[in-house]
């Protein structure tokens, strides 16, 4: 899968629930939560393609 969009760079500070979910999703971010900044994907187009077997 590919996703295509535009990004923008958010600091991190203000951004608590994303913080909380990131930390819910990966645990080292438990105790050590990133410094910032974050990168915040708007998806415009998703790709998605297979490699499969055409009979």
């Amino acid at each position: 899968m590919q996703i295509l969009g535009t990004t923008a760079v958010v600091d991190v500070a203000g951004h608590d629930d994303v913080l909380a979910t990131l930390a819910a999703r990966y645990p080292q971010y438990v105790d050590h939560p990133p410094d910032g900044p974050l990168l915040r994907l708007t998806p415009e187009r998703v790709v998605c393609w297979s490699a499969g077997d055409e009979a």
